[in-house]
């Protein structure tokens, strides 16, 4: 063997251009896929932020009542689980995003 390259067959480049434009096809699949999660994904972080803020104020409201009434406490205790919620759903609707994001630039 004096290291000069071998002849390829037609058959053998064939294939592999076949198999090429097929990962090229899958890839493109993939970022397809990927951009549809990142849309779906920013546009759920963007319905529920309202919702979130109205949590909020909700609980400030709530706080401003807390010496109001005996109900105060149970009333407190609602909005703070519900702006907890809300904010768990945000902080997983972002972490999605994220990581489609970092998907999306590693392909």
């Amino acid at each position: 063997s004096d290291g000069a390259a071998k002849p390829v067959s037609p058959d053998k480049v064939i294939i592999l251009l076949d198999k090429t434009w097929q990962l090229a096809a899958a890839r493109g699949g993939s970022r397809r896929d990927l951009i549809r999660r990142l849309a779906a994904a920013q546009a759920a972080v963007h319905d529920r932020r309202p919702r979130a803020e109205e949590a909020e104020a909700r609980h400030a409201t709530a706080e401003a009542d807390a010496g109001q009434g005996e109900k105060a406490p149970e009333c407190l205790d609602s909005a703070l689980s519900r702006l907890r919620a809300a904010q768990k759903t945000l902080k997983e609707r972002e972490w999605e995003l994220t990581t489609v994001r970092r998907r999306l630039e590693d392909s």
